[in-house]
């Protein structure tokens, strides 16, 4: 009985030692890092941010100033020390007979160890915040600044125009050039979501339906191949991804989700159904 008393307690001991030491790491780690006042004439651009099919030969002009642009991402970046603790945690999490093996951390202690100071991303709210934008909320990793708006404080804010494009017949709005930030804001911001509803497509092409037989782990195609080809099927998944050991043990996934968060998705825009035509004087 005193066995179990003191492990429980040498439990309680390694945890608090857990969380104090991430304490003190969101302590030594977020500090502010803007170090200037906002001044909108200084700006830095964030590049890679206009669609490759965003040409000028399939531009139609811009978008009305009302148009809307919605559920947009700010994306906030850690500093060169944070970027370096957070590559160590992840290799001690998952390095068996570190301290730190699967002691897992909630997303508000990710933010505090590895997000920008509180005083910074309140800077970068109020900064969007004055240029009419509706600010949703800051996510509790302190990734990103969910913020919503119109075409026209898109262009005031951000140096860039929503503009229509016709590409194989159909409409698709995008932004025309880089964004900009202020170059006080640079130090903490990352950068943007993409600001266009051109949608990824697959080039998967599927030819049929097969037959898999679960005892000789064969799957028959049900048509007839012109060219080579290689069928996947559930078997080869298993090996491909190694699964197997899971199967064998009676893991069948069943009751369990899994979700993905991919960090720049698109931009929800809400086009009007009609295209719409260029201006005869566009906004500068």
């Amino acid at each position: 009985m005193l066995q179990v008393i003191g492990s429980r307690f040498h439990l309680v001991l390694v945890l608090c030692a857990t969380i104090a030491g991430y304490s003190a790491l969101a302590q030594s780690l977020s500090v502010p890092r803007i170090s200037q006042p906002i001044d909108d004439h200084l700006r830095v651009s964030l590049p890679g941010n206009v669609h490759p099919l965003a040409q000028p030969r399939n531009d139609q002009g811009p978008v009305p100033d009302s148009f809307p642009a919605q559920r947009m991402l700010l994306l906030l970046e850690r500093s060169p020390q944070q970027q370096a603790a957070l590559a160590q945690f992840l290799q001690d999490v998952h390095t068996p007979g570190s301290t730190s093996y699967h002691q897992w951390i909630t997303p508000q202690q990710f933010g505090r160890a590895y997000g920008p100071a509180d005083a910074d991303i309140a800077l970068v709210t109020a900064w969007l915040q004055s240029h009419g934008f509706a600010v949703a909320q800051v996510n509790r990793g302190k990734t990103a600044i969910e913020f919503s708006g119109t075409a026209a404080q898109l262009r005031a804010a951000f140096q860039t125009e929503l503009h229509i494009y016709i590409v194989n017949g159909e409409v698709h709005h995008a932004n025309d050039r880089d964004p900009q930030i202020p170059l006080a804001l640079a130090p903490v911001v990352e950068g943007i979501t993409p600001m266009n509803d051109f949608r990824l497509r697959s080039d998967t092409v599927t030819r049929g339906r097969a037959t898999y037989n679960i005892l000789t782990h064969q799957a028959t195609p049900e048509w007839t191949q012109t060219t080579s080809s290689l069928e996947l099927t559930p078997g080869d998944f298993a090996v491909r991804y190694d699964v197997n050991a899971l199967y064998n043990a009676g893991v069948t996934g069943a009751g369990i989700t899994i979700g993905a968060a991919l960090k720049g998705s698109s931009v929800s825009l809400a086009p009007p159904a009609p295209a719409v035509p260029p201006s005869p004087n566009p906004s500068p």
